[in-house]
């Protein structure tokens, strides 16, 4: 099974309420200076929706939102167009672009207090209903990719799979790695 459509999240670590207000000038920065390397277009508020999307950077190739599915503050980043043909390259890049971005906002010194990301959680979804179900038989089909991918990003660090979510939900892969390093050092690994 190859799976294209790939988005990946990782969460904040703070366990109290984020504000994603003043990360707003910071993503119009990004759109003015390129920032993240690929064409950004817009900047959009959704605070008003309940565990969703609170923020989010619309891109030609990616989106990035400030995301609080699950009840959980984190970086999402949804590949959309000219993603790698190959799935293992897919699950890397997505996962790639939202560490990236998380080790920017993590830079920000505007940003007060500074937000950090937690390296040893990630949540990892295909954007595809089509080709990836979410059920035991494709997290089977598509685990050995996974883990190929994931043995990169977590080299040294035992990781766990789970699927979570209902069948009417994306494909979504919970991966939990006790003791990861930053998102920093996971992402020196893949680049």
């Amino acid at each position: 099974m190859n799976v294209r459509k790939v988005q990946a999240k990782v969460f904040i670590e703070s366990h109290t309420e984020v504000d994603s207000t003043p990360i707003v000038p910071v993503f119009h920065e990004w759109i003015q200076k390129n920032a993240l390397g690929e064409l950004l277009v817009d900047v959009t508020e959704y605070g008003h929706v309940h565990e969703g999307p609170s923020l989010l950077l619309v891109g030609h190739e990616s989106d990035y939102a400030v995301d609080f599915q699950g009840g959980r503050a984190g970086l999402f980043c949804n590949r959309k167009r000219n993603t790698p043909e190959d799935g293992e390259a897919a699950v890397l890049d997505a996962i790639r672009r939202v560490l990236a971005a998380a080790r920017k906002l993590e830079g920000e010194a505007s940003l007060t207090p500074p937000i950090r990301f937690r390296g040893d959680e990630l949540v990892l979804r295909s954007g595809d209903r089509l080709t990836a179900q979410n059920t035991p038989e494709t997290l089977k089909a598509l685990e050995p990719t996974l883990r190929k991918v994931l043995s990169k990003v977590y080299a040294g660090t035992t990781f766990t799979l789970s699927q979570a979510g209902t069948p009417r939900e994306l494909f979504t892969v919970q991966v939990t790695a006790k003791g990861a390093p930053g998102v920093g050092e996971l992402l020196a690994r893949i680049s």
